[in-house]
């Protein structure tokens, strides 16, 4: 997240972003429903920084392997990650979207740009970087400037093709599995399995959903859910976007599993976990 900011700026990181939050138009906040999809909501400034603040530690969440060198946990050589310079894209474009200018910021620089349009600037150098893969400027007879308006040429086919819109889904925030409870193992590195399922849930869409019934267990999603909310609580209208906002104000336990009594030995283990 401090990657996105300044490289000498001062305060928290919440101010600063406060800092750099333009409101839109008419008060119509963008709310990212999938990668590709965004809702509007109607709200004050305050309310729109708010949901901007927590989309953008969503989206790292959803890309953290990625967009850093962390890895999840039991990780398979066949997984593949995205491209990191496509993500840090993506996370300047979804910034932008959702209200956030922020000049002089420490992004990492793409590669291999070359002179192509502007907006077409990654995409082109992907392929222009396959043709000249291909053909070797120094093995074959090649014309750079024809290289360059073929990979302008490919790149405008592709803007042609939408999108695809992803529908309506129940977020799994129960099941039926019985498992020991264990700190590490729920509430820890996530493994690659539960990392790569749940990315498509991690948006405001879905942390607050409460559309399923209850069941025997907590959900991976369910967990990361509780303990994003614990950390960026809903928006409180009387309250100011600072450091004087509290979204520390630990949220109950989800719905389903509520009336389910907690063992003393487990109480225990927890306060000794947490000392």
């Amino acid at each position: 997240m401090k990657k996105i900011l300044p490289l000498k700026f001062k305060g928290t990181m919440r101010e600063t972003m406060l800092k750099y939050y333009q409101e839109p138009t008419g008060t119509q906040h963008q709310i990212q429903r999938s990668e590709n999809d965004f809702d509007q909501e109607q709200g004050s400034k305050e309310y729109g920084f708010w949901m901007a603040y927590r989309q953008l530690f969503l989206f790292a969440m959803r890309h953290f392997f990625g967009l850093t060198n962390v890895r999840p946990l039991a990780l398979s050589s066949h997984r593949s990650k995205f491209e990191t310079s496509e993500l840090w894209r993506r996370f300047k474009s979804c910034a932008r979207a959702i209200g956030f200018v922020l000049p002089g910021s420490n992004w990492p620089k793409d590669r291999n740009q070359g002179p192509f349009p502007s907006g077409y600037t990654l995409e082109c150098a992907a392929i222009h970087q396959l043709i000249t893969r291909l053909r070797p400027p120094e093995l074959f007879s090649c014309d750079q400037a024809k290289f360059s308006e073929t990979s302008g040429q490919i790149i405008s086919l592709l803007s042609t093709i939408t999108a695809r819109k992803l529908s309506n889904i129940i977020t799994p925030q129960t099941c039926e599995m019985i498992e020991t409870w264990s700190v590490e193992r729920r509430c820890g590195m996530p493994t690659a399995d539960t990392f790569f399922h749940d990315q498509k849930y991690l948006f405001m869409h879905y942390i607050d959903a409460t559309n399923q019934p209850a069941g025997v267990g907590m959900s991976s999603f369910a967990v990361k859910r509780d303990i994003f909310r614990s950390f960026f609580a809903d928006f409180d209208d009387g309250s100011r976007m600072d450091e004087t906002m509290a979204p520390v104000t630990m949220v109950s336990i989800s719905e389903p599993l509520r009336d389910i009594p907690v063992s003393l030995e487990l109480q225990q283990n927890l306060e000794l976990k947490f000392r």
